[in-house]
């Protein structure tokens, strides 16, 4: 929006509009609202932001830096993560029945509109070392979107899947899901109306660390060998005790920037007091 134009007829109406009038505050406030609205014709005001229609720009993601030391935790901890990769990222069209027009006999009917877009993004962070012993909630941005307790003993070569931003432990109305909330099998929830309006995120596989996590996740690597990052899959690495996540096709929302994830996880120290 260009503001200029409307402001500055506005003041020489104002200044034109005080010496007509006889130096008459009345008439600089009459003198204003005449420049302002010629203005506004000469220079409509618009927003400053893409109408809900306009995609919006480049993807926005968090912060890489590479070479920092992996962290590692001790007791109860809250922590944001350090991204390993991301990619495939697409949108998809919000609509909305607009009138047609037409009247009574004019059988114009009803269109759809595009109102905005829905972004989705798969992408991989690493937290810190493992393993850990309980995974208690996971945050985007500011909002909690899982929550629960998922002790590593009910990890497979140590690692769960959940479901993000449907509440607590992951529940799924009518799906199939072990008491943990790992989902069994191919839910197909990933995207659509349904899964966008009951605030459905997408699925995050989770890794403890732990020593058995010997099997690089099959999404991470077909997204890697898709964009030619990795000659084949042989180069896919397991990430072996250490902690991170990967969210395939998450709906990151109606803006194309990237959350940012934190944990909130347990590690308790081992100790020895044989001598």
């Amino acid at each position: 929006m260009s503001k200029l134009t409307s402001l500055a007829l506005g003041v020489v109406g104002a200044v034109i509009g005080f010496v007509v009038s006889g130096y008459n505050p009345y008439g600089a406030w009459i003198g204003f609202s005449i420049g302002m609205g010629i203005g506004t014709i000469i220079d409509p005001m618009t927003p400053d932001m893409p109408s809900p229609g306009e995609p919006m720009g480049e993807l926005e993601v968090m912060t890489n830096i590479e070479g920092i030391p992996f962290p590692d935790v001790l007791g109860t901890t809250k922590m944001s993560g350090n991204l390993f990769y991301y990619g495939g990222n697409y949108r998809t069209e919000i609509t909305e029945e607009v009138d047609g027009g037409g009247g009574s006999g004019g059988g114009g009917g009803d269109d759809e509109a595009v109102t905005g877009y829905r972004y989705y993004l798969s992408w991989a962070m690493g937290f810190c070392l493992g393993p850990i012993d309980t995974l208690y909630t996971v945050w985007a941005d500011n909002d909690i979107v899982w929550s629960g307790a998922i002790p590593v003993s009910e990890a497979t070569n140590g690692e769960v899947t959940i479901a993000l931003g449907v509440g607590d432990r992951g529940e799924w109305p009518g799906d199939s899901q072990s008491s943990t909330g790992e989902f069994i099998g191919d839910t197909g929830l990933a995207t659509g109306d349904q899964a966008a309006d009951e605030g459905f995120m997408g699925l995050m596989t989770f890794y403890f660390g732990t020593e058995d996590q010997t099997i690089p996740n099959s999404q991470l690597t077909a997204l890697m060998l898709s964009d030619g990052k990795i000659e084949d899959s042989t180069w896919a690495l397991p990430y072996r005790r250490q902690v991170y996540a990967y969210m395939h096709n998450t709906h990151i929302g109606d803006y194309n920037r990237c959350p940012t994830i934190k944990i909130v996880v347990r590690k308790a120290p081992e100790c020895s007091f044989d001598t």
